[in-house]
């Protein structure tokens, strides 16, 4: 609340007031394999429709609000949603569309870079000997992964390389 004090009173006026909605920033929780998790805080009118604005490109509220430059919506309900069919590889640009009155972006158009997933094999050289855990495994691009290498009792483990990793424990 605050107070509006007129200047001195001369003739008939009227005091107009305008009011916009507070921020919503979006914020992307965690990332998967071609989706999105995005959370922001609920506001307080329950009246007010929600939806997401994403897109693999910037745009503008005038985009988001008109669904022009392929941006696409989704309608949401209390403060959390997850995003599918995302192509990984690409940065994601997301804003909350909330639709009273008139449409309004409320908040920032933040992004969310969707990394490419990679499949990580394993092979026992010979066949037998021992076991790795687990035997395939889908990476995120520049993550790196840990694989629990176990030698049977009558073996022991002479040898160990790929993906350019190191070892954590010697043998």
């Amino acid at each position: 609340q605050i107070t509006y004090t007129t200047n001195p009173i001369t003739q008939v006026c009227s005091v107009e007031a305008e009011f916009k909605l507070k921020p919503i920033t979006p914020s992307i929780s965690s990332t998967g394999d071609g989706y999105a998790d995005i959370s922001w805080v609920k506001p307080d009118n329950d009246l007010l429709n929600l939806s997401i604005c994403y897109a693999p490109n910037l745009f503008s509220e005038s985009d988001c609000i008109g669904g022009t430059n392929n941006v696409s919506h989704k309608p949401v309900i209390g403060s959390s949603s997850s995003i599918t069919n995302l192509h990984n590889g690409q940065t994601y640009w997301f804003a909350i569309l909330v639709s009273d009155s008139r449409d309004q972006i409320a908040g920032s158009v933040v992004s969310q870079y969707l990394s490419n997933y990679f499949t990580v094999s394993t092979e026992i050289k010979g066949g037998t000997g021992g076991s790795i855990t687990p035997t395939t495994a889908r990476v995120a691009e520049n993550s790196s992964f840990e694989f629990l290498v176990n030698a049977n009792s009558d073996y022991q483990i002479s040898g160990l390389t790929g993906c350019g990793g190191q070892i954590a424990d010697k043998w």
